[in-house]
Order: structure tokens, then sequence, then C-alpha cells
């Protein structure tokens, strides 16, 4: 017993320091940025959601399974037909936690997904100190709505 005591708390030696060293490198980010436009300041805002949901839910899911294992194995020891409480609220927060992460990972996709091209317009439009030409009255979402058809019907031609 000594040794799996000894193992439990080198675990949470580097457990503990990995999380310190995240969370010291991870600071608040804010897309409250002069420059950005309102969707790539909201793809930010989005990725960072995400990444936040990630983290709580990585930690969850890492302590439902440091509560449950045990206890499950109790469980499991004792014969008995129904999970004990601990083993119970330890599965229903890995679940939590589970769920959480995968929300996080898909609003980071997502925010990425969305905020890459529109960062760059955002950036190609700072560093050359020109706006995007588009059609009279139509906004970018309008015109990123059209077909290639429909674009050409206006006068534009891919590649100029």
């Amino acid at each position: 017993m000594p040794s799996m005591q000894k193992s439990a708390r080198r675990l949470m030696l580097v457990l503990a320091t990995t999380g310190a060293a995240l969370a010291m490198s991870m600071g608040p980010a804010s897309a409250d940025s002069d420059g950005l436009s309102e969707t790539t300041q909201d793809a930010w805002n989005n990725w960072d959601e995400g990444a936040c949901l990630v983290g709580e839910g990585a930690g969850q899911m890492v302590s439902g399974a440091w509560i449950g294992a045990p206890y499950s194995a109790l469980d499991l020891l004792k014969g008995g037909e129904r999970l004990s409480e601990p083993t119970q609220d330890a599965w229903k927060n890995w679940d939590e936690g589970a769920g959480k992460l995968g929300q996080g990972a898909g609003q980071m996709v997502s925010g990425a997904w969305i905020g890459v091209p529109y960062s760059i317009l955002d950036f190609a439009k700072d560093a050359t100190g020109a706006e995007v030409a588009l059609p009279a009255g139509m906004t970018i979402e309008e015109w990123n709505a059209l077909t290639p058809t429909q674009k050409e019907e206006l006068g534009y031609t891919c590649g100029e």
C-alpha cells in the first residue's frame, strides 16, 4: 500500500504542476480590439469560451474518474445490484465533464473555421488601408451567400 500512496502523490504533484503551468500560460484573451470586424470578434470569443469548456470538462472528467474508479471497484467487489451513491455521483460528474469537453471542442473548431478567414481579411484591410469592394449596399455576409454564378452576374470573375 505505501508504494500506491507514493505513486498517487507523485501523480497529484504532476497534475498540480501541469495545471498551474497551463493556468499561468493561458491568460485571458480579449477580442475587444480595434480593427477587428464584429464577426472576427465573435469567433474569437466563441473560441475562448470553447477552450474554457474544454479545460473545465477535462478537469471534471479527471475528478470523476479519480473518485469513481475506487468506488466502482468496491461496488464490483461487493457484488451489489446497484451502484453506490459516490459511484453514481462520480459517473454523473464524468458525463457532465465529457459533455462540456465535447461542446468546447466544437466551439473551438467553429470559432477557428469562421474566425481565421475573417481575421485574415481584417489584417489585409488593416495592412493595406483598403476596404473590400463590394457591390453598393451589399454586406460581406450577403456577398458570401451568393453562388459563383450570381457573383459573375455582378461582374466578379474568380482570380481578378
